[in-house]
């Protein structure tokens, strides 16, 4: 598909639809802010505005409502499954490079960034397109695709697994964060979604207080946290990536450098658009981040900075002979 180049010049129709997909954001975020205002009757009608609003939107970052699922569950045998995924930790930018990877006119969008089912792949048709909206867009491309987003690395093995099933050709991209940077986003997320709750808790006053702690406590024991997450096992990456290249082949695999998405957004995509094997196009790259916490928290202080450096060391390095590539990682 190299000599096939895909040019749509209208920036402005291209910035609304870019904006209009990614609504979803916005409203779970400014939900989850809106926990952290005192209780008023402002605050309440604020969040049924946007609950309403929710209901009728073209994608969702997680969660659709159930009555859209039960309308769509109508011509579930007629929809297609994915045949690529990009799987990476959370808060690892997968929301953003989502958002990109979904303006590319060969790739067909499903109903939800985030499907949180890893066993069964026959529940996801409900999410994904229909037969002929694949046929339609074959027409027009000469090709499509259509991604499976799972910030859920730690459920690499059952994942993996129900992937493998669909077909033998499933493309993989893994997008891996400085793992001390995502542990610190982690626990910037947990105070973002504990409200409160997190801000009167003691390992949420400091983040060298939480990763001093997680790190004593390891690996006798999985350091409690209010998104679910482990902290420290999300950045254990050699193991996982490991498992993926063994399901799918090296050739099938392709690992990012999250860091190198972030400064060079339109480089790294173009790599993933040849990896997919889909036409050039040239994605309408914006300042906003997707998904992105703007609570105000303490920085990433020197202590915890050092305390989780060292910690990752000789599992990054792991990684860096899996790959053969070395990141400029703390």
């Amino acid at each position: 598909m190299g000599n096939f180049t895909i040019n749509i010049n209208n920036a402005k129709t291209r910035e609304k639809a870019f904006n209009r997909m990614n609504r979803s954001f916005d409203i779970i975020m400014k939900r989850r802010e809106l926990k952290h205002d005192p209780p008023s009757l402002k605050r309440w009608f604020k969040r049924q505005s946007l609950n309403i609003e929710y209901q009728f939107l073209d994608y969702y970052f997680g969660g659709p409502p159930k009555w859209r699922i039960s309308l769509r569950s109508l011509n579930k045998s007629k929809r297609i499954l994915p045949d690529f995924a990009v799987v990476s930790p959370m808060k690892s930018g997968s929301s953003d490079l989502s958002t990109y990877l979904l303006q590319h006119p060969a790739i067909l969008k499903q109903l939800c960034k985030e499907i949180p089912v890893f066993h069964d792949s026959d529940i996801w048709r409900i999410f994904y397109p229909t037969v002929d909206e694949k046929i339609e867009i074959e027409k027009r491309f000469g090709t499509s695709r259509c991604g499976f987003f799972a910030p859920f690395i730690a459920q690499s093995a059952a994942l993996s697994e129900t992937l493998s099933n669909i077909h033998n050709n499933f493309k993989i991209v893994l997008l891996l964060r400085d793992p001390v940077k995502r542990a610190y986003s982690q626990w910037k997320w947990d105070i973002l979604g504990g409200g409160v709750r997190a801000k009167n808790m003691k390992i949420y006053q400091r983040f060298s207080n939480y990763a001093e702690q997680a790190v004593d406590s390891f690996p006798d024991s999985i350091m409690s946290s209010i998104c679910g997450a482990s902290m420290l096992h999300e950045g254990i990456y050699y193991k996982y990536v490991n498992l993926w290249i063994e399901k799918f082949g090296v050739d099938n695999v392709l690992v990012i450098n999250a860091c190198d998405f972030f400064k060079e957004t339109e480089r790294t995509l173009m790599e993933i658009y040849g990896f997919l094997g889909l036409p050039e196009y040239r994605p309408l790259i914006t300042d906003k981040i997707y998904n992105r916490n703007r609570i105000e928290t303490a920085p990433l202080d020197e202590d915890a900075k050092y305390i989780l450096s060292e910690f990752y060391k000789p599992y990054n390095q792991k990684l860096y002979n899996l790959i053969g590539k070395t990141y400029n990682w703390i």
